[in-house]
């Protein structure tokens, strides 16, 4: 009866994690491949967004870092709507912005 029950609470769970993304409908307005790469990412449809990805022969850290989907980050749009395999699949080709440092006084050390 523990080996069902635990079953039963996966099962949930993992019905639950799939599900997020189900409750949007998307409607592109166009037929671009941007468009289809936002869809795939939206819909959590990591193989298809792979696939496509290959198929235009662009590379996965291009696409985490430079396709937009209704003026935002592909990769922040997929968490936005609870795309979770295909946030973390993008997640980790994206690049953390660098910052600069500016020295603005250099004063001699006392000895």
């Amino acid at each position: 009866m523990k080996i069902l029950n635990t079953a039963i609470v996966a099962a949930t769970l993992v019905f639950a994690a799939h599900s997020n993304a189900a409750i949007y409908e998307f409607i592109p307005t166009d037929n671009s491949d941007d468009t289809k790469l936002c869809v795939n990412a939206a819909k959590d449809k990591k193989s298809k967004l792979m696939r496509q990805i290959s198929k235009l022969n662009l590379t996965r850290v291009y696409v985490a870092n430079t396709v937009e989907c209704n003026d935002k980050n592909i990769t922040l749009f997929a968490e936005q709507y609870g795309a979770t395999k295909v946030f973390s699949f993008l997640n980790k080709y994206k690049r953390i912005p660098q910052g600069s440092v500016t020295i603005k006084e250099i004063s001699e050390k006392p000895e």
